[in-house]
């Protein structure tokens, strides 16, 4: 009952963020972001392709859930697309994962929500030295 409890305020949020970016305009990117442990992750969505784009929201809702603790709050906000710094294609979400500035890992298009959850609870789960 508790992690219903945690999970539903950021399923909610998430899910006003996915409503809200369908009235975006062609040129408009949303940007969601949060830091486990000492990296970086970035998700890019122009909300072109919602179910495609719904597998990145769940699989960082359900390792949210997994580990409330490892996580920062998670911010968004839209950029116009010739604001964003990383070569990102915006018919396709995009997820960078960056420790120390330098992105180790990205993940594009279609991809599996296992493969997404796993590449994050890797980060998520690693040890810190």
């Amino acid at each position: 009952m508790r992690i219903i409890k945690r999970i539903v305020p950021i399923f909610i949020s998430l899910l006003l963020l996915v409503v809200s970016c369908g009235e975006s305009n062609a040129s408009t990117i949303n940007i969601i972001s949060f830091q486990p442990k000492e990296y970086d992750v970035v998700f890019y969505t122009h909300s072109t392709n919602n179910k495609l784009e719904n597998i990145y929201y769940d699989a960082i809702i359900e390792i949210k859930a997994n580990y409330p603790n490892e996580f920062s709050p998670v911010e968004t906000e839209k950029k116009e697309l010739s604001e964003v710094k990383e070569l990102i294609d915006p018919a396709s979400p995009t997820l960078l994962i960056a420790k120390n500035g330098k992105t180790v890992e990205r993940i594009s298009g279609q991809v599996s929500k296992q493969e997404i959850i796993k590449k994050l609870k890797q980060i998520v789960a690693e040890e810190t030295t």
